[in-house]
């Protein structure tokens, strides 16, 4: 039998196809990470709000505990 010998175009199109797959893949990694981040925030702006209001020192030290991770995880996303 013949070996199967592929054109260039053929195999620009599989690479391709290949980045776009690879390219989808990474977009939905960063949509999850940016979502994922965004709840922590949106929980944090919670917390913060529920602190000042009833002047819980403990609950605002949580919240400002937690902006490190929140800081970590945007550096991480625009990396």
């Amino acid at each position: 039998s013949k070996p199967w010998i592929t054109s260039p175009a053929a195999s620009g199109e599989r690479e391709r196809q290949s980045m776009s797959i690879h390219l989808h893949r990474e977009i939905d990694l960063l949509k999850r990470r940016i979502l994922s981040l965004s709840a922590i925030v949106e929980e944090g702006l919670e917390q913060v709000a529920l602190a000042l209001r009833t002047r819980d020192t403990a609950l605002a030290q949580h919240v400002i505990d937690r902006d490190a991770d929140i800081d970590e995880r945007e550096v991480d996303i625009e990396e």
